[in-house]
């Protein structure tokens, strides 16, 4: 498809659609979660962009493809250097300029923002199997100090700790089951849905009654 778009091979028509249909594939994967590789479809994006202002005011398609190419790396995946040395193996030195000057513009517009920023945390619940889930809990404040162990958490709530999520974002898997636990961490917890659903209303109602305490 590259090829394709590089050599002015595909319809504008087409092109039109395919991006479109690109991007919304594109959205909802990144919003319901998935995380499928970016960098071909950062590339496909930009040849495709470059494809049809080529068409519609005349130009050459390889100059346009180079600085939209480089333009979507560093606005999609936030990588301006490799942006450079790919257009540099791609297209050849001459294209640099053309690369940077897009490379310039599309970072000043996008600020920080990445489509990565836009991925939706699933790791907070995620069914496994039928009728089996993961989710993240935040730990209850009566559990505060005590051990994995000491509260015997997969006998008496029936599920199974298999990580833990600490307030700066560390994350400790399979947990000694000696770690006391703190308040602001986080549990990673599967089992039965029921089980899991249940475990998370008693953390959270526990979370809520400390709040309104203090």
């Amino acid at each position: 498809l590259l090829d394709q778009l590089l050599n002015s091979q595909v319809l504008i028509s087409v092109t039109v659609l395919a991006l479109f249909a690109r991007m919304l594939a594109t959205s909802l994967t990144i919003s319901s979660g998935g995380s499928a590789g970016l960098l071909v479809p950062s590339l496909v994006f930009g040849a495709m962009v470059a494809n049809i202002f080529a068409t519609l005011f005349g130009q050459p398609v390889v100059p346009l493809a180079a600085a939209a190419m480089a333009a979507s790396l560093v606005t999609l995946v936030k990588v301006p250097i490799s942006s450079l040395i790919f257009v540099s193996e791609a297209f050849g030195a001459s294209y640099i300029f053309p690369a940077v000057v897009a490379l310039i513009i599309s970072s000043l517009l996008a600020y920080d923002n990445s489509i990565y920023r836009t991925q939706r945390d699933v790791a907070r619940w995620q069914e496994l199997a039928p009728g089996f889930s993961l989710r993240r809990v935040p730990v209850p404040p009566m559990f505060a100090g005590k051990t994995i162990r000491q509260l015997n958490i997969q006998q008496e709530y029936h599920v199974n700790v298999i990580g833990m999520v600490h307030p700066d974002e560390n994350r400790e898997i399979a947990p000694e089951p000696n770690l006391a636990l703190a308040a602001g961490d986080e549990l990673v917890i599967i089992g039965p849905n029921a089980a899991v659903h249940q475990f998370d209303q008693l953390a959270r109602r526990d979370l809520a009654h400390y709040h309104n305490l203090n």
